[in-house]
C-alpha cells in the first residue's frame, strides 16, 4: 500500500514540479523543481515496475476508510496544484515553496510509517531513501524561502 500512496503522491509531485520549472524566475527554484522531476520520475518507473512484478494494481484506492493505518491519502488537492498555473508571477515562488514543502513533508511521513510498519525489506530501504532525500529537498526549499 506504500507504494501505491507514493505512487499517487508522486504523480502530484511531478505535476507540481512541471509548473515550478516552467514558472519559476530563480534559477535555484527551478533547479530544485528540474531535480525533482528526474528523481521521482525515476522512482515512479520503480515503483510501478515492483507492483507489476509482485501482482499489484500501481494505482491507488481513493476510498479514505482503507488508508486509516498509513496515515491517509496525500493532503495536496488538485485545487492547490492547479493554483500554481494562475498565481500572480510575482506571487508564484513563494506559493510553490510553500505547497511543494508541504508535500514532500508528508512523503517523509509516509515513509516514516513504511518503516515502522513496513514488513517487506526491498520497500523498507526505498522508504528509508525516501525519507531521507525528501527531508533534504524539505530543508533545501526552507532555505529558499528564507534567502
Amino acid at each position: 500500500m506504500f507504494l501505491q500512496m507514493l505512487v499517487d503522491h508522486q504523480q502530484q509531485g511531478l505535476e507540481m514540479a512541471a509548473i515550478g520549472a516552467q514558472r519559476a524566475t530563480r534559477a535555484d527554484v527551478a533547479d530544485l523543481a528540474k531535480a525533482v522531476s528526474l528523481t521521482e520520475t525515476d522512482e515512479l518507473t520503480m515503483m510501478k515496475n515492483w507492483l507489476t512484478e509482485w501482482g499489484k494494481p500501481t494505482t491507488v484506492d481513493k476510498r479514505v476508510s482503507v488508508h486509516a493505518d498509513h496515515g491517509g491519502l496525500p493532503s495536496t488537492t488538485d485545487t492547490e496544484i492547479t493554483s500554481l498555473k494562475t498565481v500572480k508571477k510575482k506571487d508564484f515562488e513563494t506559493a510553490f515553496l510553500n505547497l511543494f514543502l508541504a508535500h514532500q513533508h508528508n512523503a517523509v511521513e509516509m515513509a516514516q510509517l513504511e518503516l515502522d510498519k513496513g514488513a517487506n525489506e526491498q520497500t523498507k530501504q526505498f522508504a528509508e531513501r525516501v525519507k531521507q532525500s525528501r527531508a533534504d529537498q524539505v530543508q533545501q526549499m526552507l532555505r529558499l524561502l528564507n534567502g
